[in-house]
């Protein structure tokens, strides 16, 4: 008896375990080094990942940053650029974003595609579902020093599928990126010339040399 009480546990342990792996998350991934300079672009994708059969229809989500350290200029047709797994964006698709409040970014996009048209889109040539979907790609500018983290307010997200049922994305994660005082980043440069260089000499013989090397502010 109890060997079976065990086995049942470990059974409904390794189902919810695997239900809670296979969950979609909401992810906003940094592109490029975590550092940019004053005034300098910082860009993010936003991806949607781990959809088992469900088809995307359309989404609304905030995304939470610190409006002292970034910002976001929706007019600037470079600081959001969607992706095309609901459709050519402003064609068949209407997306919108828009800062709502401080540190607020607020993005959807519906698309107006049928049903047919969205699962050839966003399904691989076997009719599997894609494994990671980009939403779209984010760009905000380095306005003063500081970090700031850039994530999905996972209670105000909304997912509907092809007909417009909803999606459960339960997690979500964000990404960092930090703004240095001016000249920060060229003496960051400075020091990894000067590690990478005593490397070099201290380096035995037919050893692989691996190299970092950080952009200097504007």
């Amino acid at each position: 008896m109890k060997r079976l009480l065990t086995w049942i546990v470990f059974s409904l342990a390794a189902m919810f375990g695997a239900a809670a792996l296979a969950a979609p998350v909401l992810t906003v991934e940094r592109v490029g080094p975590p550092v940019i300079g004053l005034g300098g672009s910082a860009q993010f994708e936003l991806r949607l990942s781990g959809l088992t059969d469900e088809i995307l229809g359309g989404f609304s989500i905030d995304i939470g940053f610190d409006p002292a350290v970034l910002a976001f200029h929706p007019a600037a047709s470079l600081n959001l650029q969607f992706d095309d797994y609901l459709g050519i964006p402003d064609t068949e698709t209407v997306g919108i974003a828009e800062v709502s409040a401080p540190g607020v970014l607020h993005v959807d996009q519906v698309s107006l595609l049928e049903v047919s048209s969205l699962f050839l889109l966003q399904t691989d040539p076997n009719g599997q579902v894609l494994p990671s979907l980009r939403l779209a790609m984010l760009s905000f500018d380095g306005l003063a020093r500081g970090t700031s983290l850039v994530e999905p307010i996972i209670g105000s997200a909304v997912f509907v599928d092809s007909i417009g049922l909803p999606i459960d994305v339960p997690l979500a994660t964000g990404a960092v990126v930090s703004v240095p005082a001016p000249g920060t980043l060229a003496l960051l440069a400075a020091a990894a010339l000067a590690l990478a260089a005593s490397g070099r000499v201290r380096r035995p013989a037919g050893q692989a040399a691996t190299a970092c090397s950080i952009g200097a502010s504007r």
